[in-house]
């Protein structure tokens, strides 16, 4: 998507109608928590012990509920499965994202808005 879709999406669709910075991040759950067809597959970053950094290919099977303070410092998170753990991981933290067109494009769009 380029610019000009992810400004209309976001003004016309997800904040539209918000007042504040909690109205806002309220909208960015539900709107991501309706547009997210669970699960995926995806990549993400770790850091091993020796500093080295590699890509490991998780299962990413929800968003997080913990999500729900929608105070100032709000960060969208997914659920993954990480070998046998589950474990949260910011959603902008997710690369290389095999999923829905409508999944990679909110997962864009949100990407896009937290670099403004």
């Amino acid at each position: 998507m380029n610019k000009e879709k992810h400004e209309k999406k976001i003004y016309n669709d997800i904040l539209v109608d918000c007042k504040d910075e909690y109205d806002q991040n309220m909208s960015w759950y539900y709107y991501v928590q309706d547009e997210m067809d669970f699960p995926f597959e995806a990549e993400i970053e770790l850091k091993k012990r020796k500093g080295e950094k590699v890509l490991k290919k998780v299962n990413v099977i929800n968003l997080s509920e913990d999500d729900t303070n929608f105070e100032r410092g709000f960060e969208l998170k997914v659920a993954i499965e990480l070998d046998d753990y589950i474990i949260e991981v910011p959603l902008r933290d997710l690369v290389e994202i095999e999923a829905t067109e409508r999944t990679i494009e909110t997962i864009e769009t949100w990407k896009y808005w937290i670099k403004k």
